[in-house]
């Protein structure tokens, strides 16, 4: 019974980490500010406080492909 127990204990974190952990993670390593010297940002990052896009060229080019069956 005890290796029952802990695979669904497993299973169960497993499906809140995919649904909310994930997102609960992120946000507090990017609130903590000790936490963030340990995941620092890429080394070719651009940083940039209020800046506002001025046209489409700063835009990136990004694809959506949904697959659906019996649409």
């Amino acid at each position: 019974m005890l290796i029952l127990e802990i695979i669904f204990w497993v299973f169960l974190f497993i499906i809140f980490y995919s649904y909310a952990g994930y997102g609960i993670l992120i946000t507090l390593i990017n609130k903590i500010g000790f936490l963030k010297k340990f995941f620092p940002l890429p080394k070719n990052a651009i940083v940039r406080l209020n800046h506002k896009i001025e046209s489409n060229e700063e835009l990136p080019k990004v694809s959506l492909i949904i697959s659906a069956s019996g649409e």
